[in-house]
């Protein structure tokens, strides 16, 4: 399955509000691109509810339990994601931003040899492919 993924965070069992606005991005993205989206969530309990909250229109939702992300560590998240990647095969994936994120994300991006774009906001996409709207240091959307 191609499309698009969208790697979701929880924070205790409930999904984050900058996962949820990720998901929207990747809404826009299926509609202008005709791409399905899988989304994917990872813990250390069960996922069921936190599932339910996450599930917005996906073509498919998978949940990765492992008692290894019940404290914080990449290397897990690296596993996980690697392995839901290898799955899904998309042609974009999509994290939230958060300090959690910034530390695993670079080093799946490494892993994968496969390009990254930190603190990006609004993505379109266009007859050149994706293009992505930067924040400058100031926190304002540049041009």
């Amino acid at each position: 399955m191609a499309g698009i993924l969208v790697i979701g965070e929880l924070t205790g069992s409930t999904v984050t509000k900058q996962s949820l606005e990720t998901v929207s991005v990747a809404l826009r993205l299926s509609a202008a691109l005709n791409q399905p989206i899988c989304g994917a969530l990872f813990g250390a309990g069960d996922l069921t509810g936190a599932a339910t909250q996450f599930q917005c229109g996906f073509s498919s939702l998978l949940l990765v339990e492992s008692p290894q992300m019940a404290a914080y560590l990449a290397q897990p998240f690296v596993a996980a994601a690697e392995a839901v990647i290898t799955r899904v095969q998309p042609t974009i994936i999509l994290f939230p931003h958060s300090p959690t994120t910034r530390d695993w994300v670079p080093q799946l991006a490494a892993k994968l040899s496969a390009g990254l774009v930190l603190d990006g906001v609004n993505v379109e996409a266009g007859e050149d492919g994706l293009t992505v709207k930067p924040v400058d240091p100031n926190g304002v959307l540049a041009g």
